[in-house]
């Protein structure tokens, strides 16, 4: 076996272990979403450096894929749809289809992450008013949206 074939095989191993660890980033992004629904502060503590904890698995596979990349096409911060456009086959269908279904899984995380975000919303706004009508204030002497940091997206291609 080539060392360029080595690369591919490492690339694909890493395309999948990265599938992987976004299809589990899914599921703890819905779990997220329904421990915030339940009020459980210490949960939700939780499944946040959980989540955590499965996106830095996530950038440091990343890395990897990155680095085979590069190593394959002699350039730094080349794109995965450049290598597949430049690799022979077998290696060119194999890439193909993992970038694709990452693409899917990217999407899916996207949505669970818009839904975690909404359920923190909907839970800020009822301890917002709790909180109002317990001291005895209206709750429009609060701002009806609650400043949230932006999540950070997840770079799965550099071709952007």
């Amino acid at each position: 076996m080539s060392t360029a074939d080595r690369t591919y095989r490492a690339l694909l191993d890493a395309l999948a272990l990265m599938q992987s660890q976004l299809d589990e980033l899914a599921y703890l992004l819905e779990v997220h979403a329904l421990v915030i629904g339940s009020g459980s502060i210490d949960a939700v503590q939780r499944t946040t450096r959980d989540i955590e904890h499965a996106i830095r698995q996530v950038a440091d596979t990343e890395r990897v894929c990155g680095d085979c990349t590069d190593l394959l096409t002699g350039r730094p911060g080349t794109a995965l749809a450049d290598l597949i456009e430049s690799s022979p086959e077998p290696w060119r269908g194999l890439l193909a289809h993992h970038r694709a279904s990452l693409g899917t899984t990217q999407l899916v995380v996207a949505e669970f992450a818009t839904a975690a975000e909404r359920a923190a919303r909907r839970a800020a706004r009822r301890q917002r008013d709790t909180y109002a009508a317990a001291v005895g204030q209206s709750n429009t002497d609060y701002p009806s949206e609650l400043a949230t940091p932006s999540g950070r997206a997840l770079l799965l291609d550099r071709s952007g």
